[in-house]
């Protein structure tokens, strides 16, 4: 009779719960639809507005929200569901917890309203710190119109072969932004010397010191120390005959070796060259000739000929300077926040500063 009593109670409260929990899940489902939808839209906005893309503002805003999104609509599906058990004395004593949710709520608002304003000041510095070398190599290219166009060449270049010889993502931004950079320190020279056809003896040390001008020019840009690095080695050799350090084989940086492979190529072969230009397979020919003698990385410019002849032997001039350097995506990745892990600060590009030795200032040679 006992279990028959029990029995009796638990079916009564069993009719009694299923449509409480029924409508608790659909109040819950409510909210996150409308949670969703919600997104979406502000995302619709921001992308338009700001130009973010969707999985950065699902990355910066959802993700951290999402939590106390779904905390409150679990409170909300409680609250209801004790509104519908209980009655009107839920809502009296839910409003201090209203309150205090509405205060944290307005304190976070004004925290991303911060966060936006600094963002958007972090971007303005950036603008400016790349705008100036923008600027500097454009005024360049006014007195070599040349430079602007074996820059972007050369990025082109550099950027296939570094997907050719397994460079990472970020090891490929580098090459690609110091090829485009690269010819930087030859905004010191003056007319005599960036519009000659032979270097005279007096300007040699002009010429040699470029590498070393560049990567300083770089290297004040946070974030660009291996691109700085990259420039300043690009005009070493294989066998330690090169400047300004005299690093020899994998002493120099792989970016350093991929820049003086495709600025090389695109020197000997290119139209607006002074000298006569070769032809593409005279110019894979030189640069095979080169590494036997100890200029260039073998292997690289293995690669770099397989590259040239299933892409084409000049499909590195089919763009133009400004198309390469996509000013505005880099500025936004420059103003993005760093991590505070250092394993992370070490996987991004060009954290630290460019290392000019002793000797690249001047000091001892190499033994």
């Amino acid at each position: 009779m006992v279990r028959a009593l029990a029995a009796d109670v638990a079916g009564v409260h069993s009719q009694k719960l299923a449509p409480s929990i029924i409508f608790g899940l659909i109040v819950f489902g409510a909210a996150i639809v409308l949670l969703v939808l919600n997104f979406a839209l502000f995302s619709l906005d921001r992308g338009v507005t700001q130009g973010r893309s969707l999985p950065r503002l699902v990355r910066e805003l959802f993700l951290p929200l999402l939590p106390g999104e779904l905390a409150v609509g679990v409170f909300a599906t409680i609250l209801m569901l004790a509104y519908r058990s209980i009655g009107l004395p839920v809502l009296f004593a839910a409003i201090p917890v209203l309150l205090i949710f509405r205060y944290l709520t307005v304190a976070l608002v004004r925290s991303e309203d911060r966060a936006d304003q600094l963002e958007a000041r972090s971007i303005q510095l950036v603008g400016l710190q790349l705008g100036v070398l923008r600027t500097l190599v454009r005024a360049l290219n006014s007195r070599d119109k040349t430079i602007g166009q074996h820059a972007a060449a050369v990025a082109s270049y550099a950027k296939a072969l570094a997907i050719e010889a397994g460079c990472s993502e970020t090891e490929q931004e580098v090459v690609h932004t110091a090829s485009l950079l690269h010819d930087i320190g030859k905004f010191a020279w003056p007319d005599r010397v960036l519009h000659a056809d032979v270097v005279k003896d007096e300007d040699r040390a002009i010429v040699k010191d470029h590498p070393q001008e560049g990567a300083i020019l770089v290297g004040a840009l946070d974030g660009y120390g291996e691109v700085a690095n990259a420039i300043l080695y690009h005009h070493e050799r294989i066998d330690g005959g090169g400047y300004p350090a005299g690093l020899i084989a994998q002493e120099i940086p792989l970016a350093s070796r991929i820049l003086a492979i495709c600025s090389t190529y695109d020197t000997m072969t290119a139209s607006h060259a002074y000298q006569s230009p070769m032809t593409p397979e005279e110019g894979m020919a030189e640069l095979s000739h080169a590494a036997e003698r100890g200029q260039f990385d073998s292997e690289l410019v293995e690669s770099f000929i397989a590259v040239l002849e299933r892409e084409g032997a000049t499909f590195g001039r089919e763009t133009d300077y400004e198309t390469e350097l996509d000013f505005e995506r880099r500025v936004r990745e420059m103003a993005e926040p760093r991590s505070a892990d250092p394993a992370a600060r070490s996987s991004r590009p060009g954290l630290p500063r460019p290392r000019i030795s002793a000797r690249v200032r001047g000091g001892s040679p190499r033994p």
